[in-house]
């Protein structure tokens, strides 16, 4: 696998590695934090009832003693505050609070992002099936503030000045609760925005569906919004917008950033070719190539997204903490 050594931390560092798994370990959610927090460590004390916590007074600690952490045999620095006598340590205050096995997360952040399942994942890396997608739901977490922090830090306010989005469709346990994912794609290939919303009723299922699930709303104009509103700061002023015929696009573009005037190109739908995951449209120059290579990415590395699979999404939330991930891979790694 990616990481087979003891220390994550040391990992990040070690000459040894790749140019690949080098940036395959900067970019897992949350790893780069956990580095810098124990090599300089957050010594306020965490008692929300202490003066402490607050700023109101010091925090004076005190050093209490090490423990060995379980799942990487990390020594860790205990400590004591003097004003309330709550003991804490160094990982007290990281992102991976309470996590057993989190030397196995760059792992699984590798594979939950390269087409393998969560059951296949547990049984290479020798754990529970639980563990996998208690870990994807946990980094999922982080990515997603992750994603928002690297957007401001890679673009300057009113520097994205064109980009291009579509929706993907998928369903949530059946076919009969679709679901929508917007996205969109700058000029160099990097993914700004993503959502996933609940759709209405196909009309094939539409009968069956409500007699079975009763009446569902159709949630894609907020879908939209929520994704634009990922980027929007950023868009300068007069910003040219690629996207198919979709009636609904004009009017989210109008909704989510009202102050931006918008150049929207409005292509018409082709057919799709047989490779692509049905997402690369037949013919020769297509004008919608990055959004629509980018989808096809996006389902052939995320198990739950590939066409005819079995590997269906059970929870709405955990397919958009899974696309987080993915993106943050797709943004850092792939498109490096």
């Amino acid at each position: 696998m990616l990481i087979q050594c003891r220390y994550m931390a040391k990992s990040l560092c070690s000459p040894l590695l790749s140019d690949h798994q080098r940036r395959v370990l900067e970019s897992t959610p949350g790893l780069v934090s956990e580095f810098n927090l124990h090599s300089r460590p957050d010594l306020h004390c965490p008692c929300p009832k202490c003066g402490a916590h607050w700023g109101e007074q010091k925090s004076p600690v005190q050093k209490c003693g090490t423990f060995v952490r379980f799942g990487d045999s990390k020594i860790v620095q205990r400590f004591k505050c003097r004003v309330c006598k709550v003991n804490f340590s160094t990982a007290t205050h990281s992102l991976f609070r309470w996590a057993k096995r989190r030397n196995l997360y760059p792992s699984i952040y590798q594979n939950a992002c390269s087409t393998m399942s969560q059951r296949r994942s547990s049984l290479n890396l020798g754990t529970s099936q639980a563990t996998v997608a208690t870990a994807i739901k946990r980094m999922g977490r982080i990515a997603m503030r992750e994603h928002i922090e690297w957007l401001f830090e890679r673009y300057e306010e009113g520097k994205i000045e064109e980009f291009q989005f579509d929706e993907m469709q998928t369903h949530q346990h059946t076919k009969m609760k679709p679901l929508s994912i917007p996205m969109a794609v700058a000029k160099d290939r990097k993914i700004l925005g993503f959502s996933v919303a609940n759709m209405g009723y196909r009309a094939v299922h539409k009968e069956r569906a409500l007699q079975k699930y009763g009446p569902r709303k159709d949630r894609r104009q907020r879908g939209l919004k929520q994704m634009l509103q990922c980027f929007r700061t950023l868009l300068a002023p007069q910003t040219t917008v690629w996207s198919d015929q979709e009636v609904n696009y004009p009017l989210a573009l109008e909704r989510a950033a009202p102050g931006v005037q918008f150049t929207h190109h409005r292509e018409p739908s082709r057919k799709a070719c047989i490779v692509g995951q049905g997402e690369l449209k037949s013919g020769t120059r297509d004008p919608l190539f990055a959004i629509n290579h980018s989808c096809a990415m996006v389902r052939s590395s995320v198990p739950r997204l590939i066409r005819r699979t079995w590997n269906t999404t059970k929870k709405r939330m955990q397919l958009l903490r899974h696309l987080a991930l993915y993106i943050r891979y797709h943004n850092m790694v792939l498109t490096e």
